[in-house]
């Protein structure tokens, strides 16, 4: 799936957010760019499927991403949702500034069974801020 419109920033946007904005502005380039695209990745599975409502991702579950100036692919991708991680992959380019991102598609896989977890490093709980 490729997204015509673009979220994160809009989510960071949020006074509520804050917190979070603030702890993105802290990070090295490659960090903030990762975590922006994690939001973002959050975002556009929401809207794409409803009920769907994701609250982790960890962008190198299974094979380690693809790093570029302003860009992400990260092939090997988890997303929680639902008390369940599944098997994701995206793409993802930010602005140079990393304030807003610029590009973005996905592909969400199969549930990962619950015993390749720790293997993959995919905590039981995930709990509060997605930066974290």
């Amino acid at each position: 799936m490729t997204a015509t419109e673009y979220f994160a920033s809009t989510v960071l946007d949020d006074p509520r957010n804050r917190k979070t904005r603030q702890k993105l502005a802290a990070l090295g380039s490659d960090e903030r760019l990762i975590q922006l695209c994690n939001i973002e990745a959050m975002e556009q599975l929401k809207r794409w499927k409803a009920g769907f409502v994701a609250d982790h991702v960890v962008a190198y579950a299974t094979a380690d991403p693809s790093l570029t100036a302003t860009s992400i692919e990260a092939p090997g991708a988890a997303v929680h949702a639902g008390g369940q991680w599944y098997r994701l992959s995206f793409t993802c380019t930010a602005t140079a500034d990393f304030d807003r991102v610029a590009a973005f598609a996905f592909t969400l896989g199969r549930p990962i069974p619950h015993e390749q977890w720790e293997q993959d490093n995919l905590p039981e709980q995930v709990d509060g801020d997605p930066t974290d």
